[in-house]
C-alpha cells in the first residue's frame, strides 16, 4: 500500500512554522502533488516522492523551518514544472520569478521583519513586489547568516524565462527611481553563497595576507584588470579575469623562448627547429603557455576537484578558452565584442567564474610579482 500523504495535516503544520507554501495534490496525488506560493503566486509540480520526504521531515517534531534547507539540494529533479536557478541569487518557475537583492533605498527593522519598500508596481504586465523572502527562495539559497524569511527579494510575477532578464533589469532601474538612494547606490542582485564558496581553501575560511613589506606589482595593469574584475557581476566579470590571463600571452612565449635557448646551448639548428615547433598560431597556444609557467599543485587540486578539468594542460587550456568564448558570444577573432550585461547567470557560469577568478590571481603571483595567500 502506498504511504499517504496528510495534505491538511501537512499545511496545518506548514503554518504553524511561518512556511509560506502550501501543498495539494495533483488529480489523486499518486504521482505529483503541488507546492504553492502564497496568493497562488506561483505553483510547481514536484514528484510524490520528494513531497512524502518533506513531510516525514516537517512533522518529525520540527522546530526550526532552516533544518529543511538539506532537503532542497538537488531540488530541481524533483519539479516537473517550468523552472531554473540562478547562481545563488534566484528562481524562477513559469511567469513567477524571485530574487535576493541589495539596496539602501529599502530598508528593513531586523527587531520585527518589517519593510520599508515602494508599493507594488507593474512594467506592463510584469508585477513587481518588495518584501522579505518566500520560503522557497530561502530553502533553495539559505547561504545568508539571517533568521528564516528575512532577507529582502524583488519577487515578478508575469515574466517567462525568456524575458526574466529584461523584466529584473527594468524592475530594478524603475525601483531606483521610485525609491531612491541616500548614498547614490542602485539595486543589486546579490547571491546567498554557502560557507564553502566564500573561501578558495575548505580549511582556510579567514586566511588573510600576514605581510607589511609586499611587492610592488610588475605588471600593474593586469592587477588593475584583476581589480576591476572584482567589481563586476555574472559574465563580464568573468571576461576580465580571462583579460588578466591574456595580459601575460607575450610574458609567456618570451619565457618560453628563453628555455628555449637555453636548452638548446649553442646548437643554432636545434633553436631554430624548436622555435619553429613551439610558436604560437592561435590564441590557444599563448594561454597554454601562460598555464605551463604558472602550474602548481594546488592549481591541480583546485581545478580537478571542482570537476573543470583533468590534470592536462591541453585540456585545461581547451576548457577556459571554450568558456570565455561561450561567454563572449562565440568570439574566434582578437576583437573584442561587445555584449549585452548579464545582471543575472547560472550556476555553471557562477562556478567557472570562481576557477577563472584563481587562475587570474595565480597568474597574476606567477607572472606579475603580486603577494598572495596560498598561491
Amino acid at each position: 500500500m502506498l504511504q499517504s500523504v496528510n495534505v491538511s495535516l501537512l499545511n496545518e503544520q506548514l503554518e504553524k512554522l511561518s512556511i509560506d507554501f502550501r501543498v495539494k495534490p495533483l488529480g489523486d496525488g499518486t504521482k505529483f502533488y503541488w507546492l504553492y506560493g502564497p496568493d497562488n503566486s506561483y505553483a510547481m509540480k514536484v514528484k510524490r516522492d520528494f513531497v512524502l520526504e518533506f513531510q516525514t521531515a516537517v512533522m518529525d517534531n520540527l522546530e526550526d523551518p532552516r533544518d529543511l534547507c538539506g532537503l532542497f539540494s538537488g531540488f530541481e529533479a524533483n519539479v516537473k514544472s517550468s523552472f531554473a536557478l540562478y547562481s545563488y541569487s534566484g528562481f524562477l518557475t513559469k511567469d513567477y520569478a524571485e530574487f535576493y537583492i541589495d539596496y539602501s533605498g529599502i530598508t528593513q527593522d531586523h527587531s520585527n521583519g518589517d519593510v520599508s519598500a515602494p508599493s507594488p508596481f507593474s512594467i506592463g504586465d510584469v508585477s513587481v513586489k518588495l518584501s522579505t523572502s518566500s520560503s522557497m527562495l530561502y530553502f533553495l539559497y539559505p547561504g545568508f547568516e539571517i533568521e528564516f524569511n528575512s532577507h529582502i527579494t524583488i519577487k515578478l510575477k508575469g515574466t517567462s524565462k525568456d524575458s526574466v532578464e529584461d523584466d529584473l533589469c527594468a524592475a530594478l532601474h524603475y525601483l531606483s527611481l521610485i525609491s531612491p538612494s541616500l548614498y547614490g547606490d542602485i539595486p543589486t542582485i546579490v547571491a546567498a553563497y554557502p560557507e564553502e564558496l566564500l573561501s578558495d581553501d575548505d580549511d582556510q575560511n579567514d586566511v588573510k595576507l600576514e605581510k607589511s613589506e609586499l611587492a610592488k606589482p610588475s605588471h600593474p595593469i593586469a592587477l588593475r584588470y584583476f581589480y576591476y574584475a572584482d567589481l563586476l557581476w555574472g559574465e563580464e566579470r568573468l571576461l576580465y579575469y580571462y583579460k588578466v590571463l591574456e595580459y601575460f600571452f607575450d610574458i609567456a612565449w618570451r619565457m618560453k623562448i628563453i628555455d628555449l635557448v637555453r636548452e638548446s646551448g649553442e646548437n643554432i639548428e636545434e633553436l631554430a627547429h624548436q622555435l619553429e615547433r613551439h610558436q604560437p598560431k592561435i590564441e590557444k597556444d599563448y594561454l597554454y603557455f601562460v598555464f605551463e609557467r604558472i602550474q602548481t599543485d594546488k592549481m591541480w587540486d583546485y581545478v580537478t576537484r571542482s570537476g573543470f578539468s583533468r590534470r592536462d594542460l591541453r585540456k585545461l587550456t581547451e576548457n577556459v578558452y571554450s568558456v570565455r568564448n561561450k561567454v563572449a558570444h562565440g568570439k574566434e577573432t582578437d576583437n573584442f565584442k561587445t555584449i549585452v550585461p548579464s545582471i543575472i547567470s547560472d550556476s555553471e557560469v557562477h562556478r567557472t567564474i570562481t576557477i577563472f577568478r584563481f587562475l587570474a590571481e595565480l597568474a597574476l603571483s606567477k607572472l606579475g610579482n603580486v603577494d598572495s595567500v596560498g598561491n
